[in-house]
């Protein structure tokens, strides 16, 4: 078994030194010194993203990752052949351009990856979900689009993601990202969201040890609806919590509806709760502690203007 892994990864590497090329150039990431997986989801990320363009890419591609720009590894565990693995990208505010490559996934030992600021495109590739040691996600400040994929199942280690800033990502939130325990701060605003908020949301940042701060920034997106009541499930948390500017059903002030008697306690119970700034307030359905919000009364006047026109036609025949 241990000499099929050896030729399995020699054969890698052979196909790296034929294959591995950077607009013209080898891309070398010395001999044996991260798995051969791993060296091409770095050669991947520096081809599809347009490496030589970048503000830095020292180093990039030439021999030892440890001294890469934005590269960081740790020493790898017991049986392995190579000594490190990537465990740390940041990138962010660095010029990177493209869509990320599927490669990406075989970075799997990453803990830490920040490609904030950039001009990243496209969807989100689908072996992202092989990235369960991550603790921090920075892909905020992008163009992504294409949704946030249901791709969180065993990522039991996240606590920080950020897709904010990212208008065109749409799409609804997947329930494997609510379902994260571990999760304490989640920037999903300004991208694009909408649907209803679920349940589960309501039980963001209930689990988390040692009485951390949790944050939850929903702003600047369309979700609709009401807020849901498991909110008061635990009053205190998330500890901050913005959910101004959307589409939520609210009061004539445009303040996102609170009424049922389970969010009352969670209004009070953290350091922030922002939910004003609601756009197109529908009205509600009675019975569902809501409060139906009023007509304006320019709309009561333009319904009202055709009938009057037809009476005062009728009086001058």
């Amino acid at each position: 078994m241990r000499l099929s892994k050896i030729l399995s990864g020699t054969l890698m590497w052979l196909c790296i030194g034929l294959s591995s090329t950077s607009h013209g150039q080898s891309f070398n990431c010395g001999t044996n010194i991260i798995p051969a997986a791993q060296c091409v989801g770095l050669r991947d990320i520096y081809n599809d993203l347009g490496g030589d363009n970048w503000s830095d890419n020292s180093n990039w591609g030439n021999g030892d990752p440890n001294s890469w720009y934005g590269v960081f590894t740790i020493a790898s565990g017991p049986g392995t052949t190579e000594p490190y693995v990537v465990s740390a990208i940041n990138l962010d505010s660095n010029n990177l351009v493209g869509s990320l490559p599927s490669a990406v996934a075989y970075l799997e030992d990453l803990n830490q990856l920040n490609l904030s600021g950039n001009q990243i495109s496209g969807p989100l590739p689908s072996g992202f979900a092989n990235m369960r040691k991550l603790v921090r996600l920075y892909l905020a400040n992008n163009q992504l689009s294409g949704g946030i994929p249901d791709a969180f199942s065993g990522w039991d280690d996240i606590r920080l993601i950020s897709f904010a800033n990212n208008p065109n990502l749409g799409g609804n939130l997947p329930p494997t990202l609510l379902s994260r325990s571990s999760l304490e701060t989640l920037h999903l605003n300004n991208a694009g969201l909408s649907g209803p908020l679920p349940s589960a949301l309501g039980s963001f940042g209930s689990a988390t040890s040692g009485g951390n701060q949790t944050t939850l920034n929903l702003q600047n997106n369309n979700f609709s609806g009401l807020i849901p009541s498991s909110f008061g499930d635990d009053p205190a948390s998330p500890s901050y919590v913005n959910m101004m500017n959307n589409q939520l059903d609210a009061d004539s002030q445009g303040v996102a509806i609170t009424s049922h008697p389970a969010l009352q306690a969670w209004l009070a119970g953290g350091s922030t709760r922002n939910l004003s700034g609601q756009r197109l307030a529908a009205s509600t359905t009675p019975g569902n502690g809501a409060q139906a919000v009023p007509a304006s009364p320019m709309w009561a006047l333009a319904l009202l203007l055709p009938g009057f026109l037809l009476l005062a036609r009728r009086r001058r025949a």
